[in-house]
């Protein structure tokens, strides 16, 4: 499963243990796909689902994680578990029915029954427990039912993501109870728990209770993203040197030749047995266009399509429309049988594929696009399972699915239908199969260095320089013991640290290390929350860029925080007394450099109150190996990121380009606006100030805007986004220019959500979970429509809550209507005055300020507020800087394409749900 628009990289999936924090630990983003090629990703699973969990006093496991299981390739795989007993007197960890899998779709755990009782408080019963997550997607977590102490409280737990309360005081310390809490690793590998009890650790006999465990590596980790055409080192050679009036580009990224191979399809139909009974209607091979008034199974089966169009051009776009499509088994005998769980309507399909082979799919009315399962579905999803009155899976609905083919090929599905219980056909709707890219293979990567210990004091000075340390080829050095200076008891044993023979294999290894602060004067310092102690440590970093990570013995591991922690997952977070972070752990740690070099660590302490040194045990820097620098990626050896594959530009003039636009909650018409000019000549707008006036939810600074006949640009000094809420973003300079060649988004950094964004360019098409799963988030979003381009910094869509949509910092070249009731393009540039001076007109702020948790509207918010003024002839406005286009080639400067930007989003109360009963 990919998103429904997919981007292509590869980075390492992370499984995050979850012992208290339920924000956003950190975000792991794409490498661009027009930057450096991505190194490969490393070798953990991709998805990872478990049933329950039970750990006791000291942080040793009662109960291991069951049934467990990962995927990484393949097909899916699944456990199942008739159930789980009690493990400690007076104690009760019962529950029954459960069932794991995990696969290309994602992980999916389910109980069907559970009952907790820690000694000495009241027992938590639930139902029907199903936690799911899916790459690109929100994680979904559902509930039958849920008491504590003989309260029905499914109500209020399953109203929003994170909900937690507070057992009654124990003598065995604080419970908690939290449902549907996810934490994101910092390579954004996010794991959603779905019923948690959390103890006192060192006072509750059982002091952690896992129920229904599912991660997820971030959708651009999967083996299936999006293809990005590999950018070419040099114009393949001439083989003709005869003069050309148009020259040739090479065959692999000549659009023609991809148009040519590419085969689009309306409707395909398959019987639970195999059979055909529609084989792909209307079905196009090439460019040209394909028309079917009605298509229908020739066996008279009850499945039948409406209004059917494929086209191909010869650009290399793909679209598919369908007007109906039908599936209602019985409705010969039965008067409701379209209103039956087993019948699927479809209505308004559209799909569109880029050349280079990115599929959008919508519809002409959401809200009524899709019935399945009984019940109209929510679309702006990846994937939807519905569920029976038990709780068991039973449809499936695919939206913009990809498969890469054993031939290379890949198949793209606008709309996919599975009839889980295998009784009635399977359903595929928009099918586009891309020909195998031409051969140009990832580079591989070469270690450039590797080493065993590193310690690094609060203050920033080095206590232990890493070592041993190798840098070459061959290399293998070995330390018997290191110890940190000035005397600090830091010390390690049996280190060893090698690179391969080749170059691009690297394995380290960590007897013994401990780091026992006080040790000299407190007796039980060993014991305590700051001493850090690790045995056995094994790592191996493979040719394609992966770490596995092992140890000795996993339950005698790492001691820190005052526990012996779980080794199986990749991030630990240890808390105080009042539950607040103060140690992490990574295991396994990924981290993507600037200049496109990747740092793997086995093993990463940090103290959270900056009191104690910082550890690294077992590091290794890897390299692509393309011909040119590190981080380079288009083989040009130049140091420039390669230039974003492009259309041709546009029709003279028609760029527009704009700061901040929003429909729903808060109201703001797209401003400041640079429309083309009548003469083609240059067109600039600015506003010191544009925002939701008293809603006070969005507000940009400092903006200026451009238009120009061969590029659009966006500056934006600085973009606050809700704040005084859990999801208060603010970022300085952002940054957008669109030509016909090239994109560049950039941004100076920021915080979204207590996540620090750094400076730089990042990522096209990076979607980001919204914290509460209320919205879709999408960086640096570029869509190809048609004729039409549009690039947009930041977007935020919630259809389902409070109908919001934030666009900020925007080039594009449809069309774009200025604010109503004030508002109009602003002057031209450079003394052509083509367009009117604006005013920004004051904006009527509706309902649906968010509360300071980030939740649901709190009432009417005021009204009114200036938003902004334009400027003339290039010299009105005192807002951001001018943007000026020297004639500079956009492809010879950063063209990175990407935003490590976010956005403040409104959550709503009510959670939605992807699944019906």
């Amino acid at each position: 499963m990919t998103a429904r628009t997919s981007t292509s990289s590869r980075t390492s999936t992370k499984a995050a243990v979850a012992l208290a924090a339920t924000m956003l630990l950190g975000l792991g983003i794409a490498t661009p796909a027009l930057a450096a090629p991505a190194l490969a990703a490393d070798g953990a699973p991709l998805a990872k689902a478990s049933g329950v969990e039970v750990v006791d006093i000291d942080g040793g496991t009662l109960t291991r994680p069951t049934p467990a299981v990962e995927w990484r390739s393949g097909e899916a795989v699944e456990a199942r578990a008739d159930g789980t007993t009690d493990v400690l007197k007076l104690n009760t960890t019962q529950t029954t029915g459960l069932r794991t899998t995990a696969g290309p779709d994602g992980a999916v755990s389910t109980i069907e029954s559970g009952t907790f009782t820690l000694r000495d408080r009241p027992a938590v019963t639930f139902r029907d427990l199903r936690v799911a997550c899916t790459p690109g997607a929100d994680p979904v977590v559902t509930l039958g039912s849920l008491s504590i102490g003989g309260t029905d409280v499914t109500a209020e737990a399953t109203a929003r993501p994170g909900w937690s309360t507070d057992l009654p005081d124990s003598r065995y310390g604080p419970t908690r109870v939290l449902v549907g809490t996810t934490t994101t690793s910092a390579d954004g590998t996010a794991t959603t728990v779905g019923l948690r009890i959390d103890g006192d650790s060192g006072a509750s006999e059982i002091s952690r209770v896992r129920a229904g465990s599912v991660s997820c590596a971030p959708a651009t980790s999967w083996p299936t993203p999006t293809p990005t055409p590999a950018p070419s080192p040099e114009p393949a050679p001439a083989p003709t040197p005869a003069p050309s009036p148009e020259p040739s580009a090479p065959p692999a990224a000549d659009p023609d030749d991809a148009a040519r191979a590419r085969s689009v399809s309306g409707v395909s139909v398959t019987a639970a047995d195999g059979t055909v009974l529609v084989d792909g209607q209307p079905a196009l091979t090439g460019t040209g266009t394909r028309t079917a008034e009605r298509v229908a199974a020739a066996d008279g089966s009850p499945s039948t399509g409406r209004g059917v169009t494929v086209t191909t051009t010869a650009e290399g776009t793909s679209d598919i429309g369908i007007d109906s499509f039908e599936q209602v088994p019985d409705a010969a005998t039965d008067p409701v049988a379209a209103y039956r769980w087993p019948a699927l309507r479809v209505y308004g399909l559209h799909a569109h594929v880029t050349p280079e082979g990115t599929m959008t799919v919508g519809f002409d009315d959401e809200s009524s696009a899709v019935f399945v399962n009984g019940v109209w579905i929510n679309t702006a999803t990846d994937l939807y399972t519905g569920v029976d009155a038990e709780g068991e899976e039973r449809v499936q609905v695919r939206f913009g699915e990809r498969v890469v083919n054993p031939d290379g090929s890949t198949t793209l599905t606008a709309l996919r239908y599975t009839d889980l219980t295998g009784t009635h056909p399977e359903v595929a709707l928009g099918i586009v199969t891309l020909p195998a890219p031409a051969a140009s293979p990832a580079p591989d990567a070469r270690v450039t260095e590797a080493w065993g210990v590193g310690v690094t004091a609060a203050d920033g000075s080095t206590l232990v320089s890493p070592q041993p340390r190798v840098t070459a080829a061959g290399d293998r050095r070995s330390a018997e013991r290191i110890g940190a200076v000035d005397g600090y008891p830091a010390r390690a044993t049996d280190v060893t640290a090698a690179i391969g023979a080749g170059g691009d294999t690297a394995t380290l290894s960590v007897g013994h290390y401990e780091q026992v602060p006080g040790e000299g004067d407190d007796p039980v310092a060993e014991y305590r929350w700051p001493a850090l102690k690790v045995n056995g440590l094994h790592a191996e970093v493979t040719a394609d860029g992966t770490m596995d990570v092992t140890f000795d013995d996993e339950a005698n591991a790492v001691f820190v925080n005052g526990v012996w922690i779980n080794t199986a997952t990749d991030l630990y977070t240890g808390l105080d007394g009042d539950g607040d972070e103060r140690v992490r752990v990574h295991v396994g740690e990924r981290v993507e450099n600037a200049n496109g070099t990747v740092t793997l660590t086995a093993l990463h302490y940090e103290d959270l109150t900056g009191t104690y040194p910082e550890v690294r045990l077992g590091q290794v820097t890897i390299a692509p190996t393309a011909g040119g620098d590190p981080g380079d990626g288009d083989g040009n050896g130049d140091g420039a990121p390669a230039p974003a594959p492009g259309t041709d530009d546009p029709a003279p003039g028609r760029w527009y380009a704009y700061g901040l636009r929003s429909t729903g909650a808060s109201d703001v018409g797209a401003q400041p606006l640079a429309a083309p000019a009548a003469s083609g000549g240059p067109v600039t707008a600015r506003a010191d100030v544009v925002g939701d006036g008293g809603a006070g939810q969005l507000r940009v600074t400092g903006a200026s805007v451009r238009s120009a006949q061969d590029r659009g640009a966006v500056r934006l000094d600085r973009v606050v986004l809700f704040p005084g809420t859990r999801l208060a973003g603010e970022l300085r300079d952002v940054q957008v220019t669109v030509s016909g060649t090239a994109t560049t988004v950039t941004t100076g950094g920021g915080r979204i959500a207590g996540t620090t964004i750094p400076a730089g360019p990042v990522a096209a098409d990076t979607r980001i979970a919204v914290p509460g799963g209320a919205g879709t988030l999408v960086l640096n979003e570029q869509r190809t429509t048609g004729a039409d381009r549009s690039v947009t910094a930041v977007h935020f869509t919630d259809r389902s809550g409070l109908g919001a949509d934030v666009s900020a910092a925007v080039v594009t070249t449809e069309r774009v209507d200025p604010p109503v009731g004030g508002g109009a393009p602003g002057g031209g540039d450079a003394g052509q005055d083509d367009g009117a001076p604006g005013q920004g007109g004051g904006n009527e702020a509706a309902p649906g300020a968010l509360s300071p948790d980030g939740s649901s509207p709190a009432g009417t918010s005021g009204t009114s507020g200036t938003s902004g003024t334009g400027g003339t002839s290039g010299t009105g406005g005192t807002g951001g800087q001018a943007l000026a286009f020297t004639g500079a080639s956009v492809r010879s400067a950063l063209i990175a394409a990407a935003l490590l930007l976010t956005a403040g989003v409104a959550t709503i109360a009510l959670r939605r749900r992807r699944h019906s009963s």
